[in-house]
């Protein structure tokens, strides 16, 4: 695609990452970085090995990119604040990456003339150069302005991106998806370490034994699907072992109880479509849900 101008606001770990990666496939021709403060764009610029830190987004230069990267929280006064001071001109494109916020909270800058999208890249940047170096083959949820998409649709797969686009309705959504998958199963491993702990098995036995389990539970889901990676009592029908290991947890904790039936019944879905006999698994949920 043709080299492209680019404003970043709120230049973080993902900004950051996004940056370097853009200006390291040299897509880029001019960026523009602009932090709460000039010595964190500063810092920002020699992150990413180019750019110009910018004062404030009054001093911005017309772009025909803009990128908020802040905070959630902090989004949609950015976009009011771009409105009223920023030289944005109509056609520009004004997007911002936030998992849960969908393309809405940018309607400030919409009154300018600019198109508006959020382009959600769906991995950890906790470590902005070890998310830069492995963005390649990074699903991006994109929605907004069609327009915007299709030009930011072009500069994410230019840098190995892999972009879908979701509705705007369905932005929180997704990222509830995003929440069962990796900050729910870190919820889970809590709850399996508490039940082993009640159980008096040492917490250097069972950080080692844990880091097998769940490994191989994530590799048989990526890898089979969730229907054929399920295993144990649920998925052999094992009524009363079920019943049995649900009293048992309830007997150290209520809540992890809840969350074992609770569980249980979605796994007893999975199960039926294994090949579970129905009234099996309405015999697995009367007990779980009793």
């Amino acid at each position: 695609m043709a080299h492209q101008t680019l404003n970043i606001v709120g230049c973080g770990k993902l900004g950051q990452a996004l940056g370097r990666v853009f200006l390291a496939k040299g897509l880029i021709e001019r960026l523009g970085i602009c932090n709460r403060t000039i010595e964190s764009s500063r810092r920002a610029v020699e992150f990413l090995g180019g750019g110009e830190p910018i004062e404030s987004v009054s001093r911005l230069p017309q772009s025909k990119l803009w990128m908020i990267a802040s905070p959630d929280d902090e989004i949609e006064k950015l976009a009011r604040s771009m409105r009223d001071q920023a030289d944005i001109s109509p056609g520009d494109v004004v997007f911002h990456c936030s998992g849960a916020l969908s393309s809405a909270v940018l309607s400030p800058v919409s009154e300018r003339g600019a198109l508006i999208a959020s382009v959600h890249p769906i991995r950890s940047f906790a470590d902005p150069a070890q998310a830069a170096e492995r963005f390649l083959g990074t699903h991006c949820a994109c929605e907004g302005d069609v327009a915007a998409i299709v030009i930011l649709t072009q500069l994410f797969e230019a840098i190995g991106g892999r972009v879908f686009s979701i509705a705007t309705e369905a932005k929180l959504l997704v990222h509830a998806g995003h929440v069962f998958a990796s900050n729910y199963l870190v919820a889970v491993v809590e709850c399996a370490e508490r039940v082993y702990a009640q159980a008096g098995v040492a917490e250097v036995t069972y950080r080692e034994f844990l880091r097998s389990l769940v490994i191989s539970a994530a590799e048989n889901v990526t890898t089979l699907g969730v229907t054929r990676a399920l295993t144990g009592p649920i998925s052999r029908g094992q009524v009363s072992l079920v019943d049995d290991q649900y009293r048992s947890v309830q007997g150290v904790s209520a809540e992890l109880a809840k969350l074992y039936a609770a569980l249980g019944t979605v796994a007893a879905d999975i199960g039926e479509r294994q090949g579970l006999p129905p009234e099996i698994v309405r015999e697995l949920k009367a007990k779980l849900l009793k």
